[in-house]
């Protein structure tokens, strides 16, 4: 169990190799329970579970990856809010908070970690929630100057760019465990 910031806790895990994937059938044979909880660990919406549950069983997984994005943004500002609360700080991952210290691989500065700090905060003033980008592929330093551009937003064009970063992450945890 993961513990972010604010308050949080994580089943999430990344997929770990050996671990068998799941294909479409195995998705639409889970007990309801089942089902329900590995859709939670994409996103803690649960107007967004709601809804993927609704269209089981999946024909296949570009029907569950159209549903997804359909449901996603069927949503309303609150659901989006309850998803983005459900991930840690930009900046948990790299200091080695709760538990997560294996992400990046190269150290990070005192500097860009006090960065994110101060920009994470600044960011949930601002805009009243966290700061959520997918970050796979993007150094610390890349996520503090996103931080940064981001905090020059207004609060309409925000919403939907935090919305659909949101997305993109719920579709790698899609994708992670299951096989094409």
């Amino acid at each position: 169990m993961l513990r972010a910031s604010n308050g949080y806790q994580s089943q999430y895990t990344d997929y770990k190799p050996g671990v068998r994937r799941l294909d479409i059938a195995d998705f639409n044979a889970m007990s309801e329970l089942q089902a329900q909880a590995a859709l939670t660990r994409c996103c803690g919406s649960r107007r967004w579970v709601q809804g993927m549950m609704a269209r089981r069983p999946f024909a296949s997984f570009a029907a569950l990856f159209a549903a997804s994005d359909e449901v996603w943004w069927s949503l309303d500002r609150s659901d989006w809010l309850e998803a983005f609360n459900h991930h840690l700080q930009i900046g948990e991952w790299f200091s080695g908070k709760n538990g997560f210290s294996n992400y990046p691989a190269e150290p990070v500065s005192d500097v860009i970690l006090e960065g994110l700090a101060r920009g994470n905060h600044a960011y949930h003033k601002k805009f009243g929630y966290i700061f959520v980008i997918k970050k796979a592929g993007q150094s610390a330093a890349d996520l503090l100057t996103q931080l940064q551009k981001r905090l020059r937003h207004n609060p309409e064009t925000e919403i939907l760019i935090a919305a659909d970063q949101n997305k993109q992450i719920m579709t790698d945890r899609l994708m992670r465990w299951v096989t094409s």
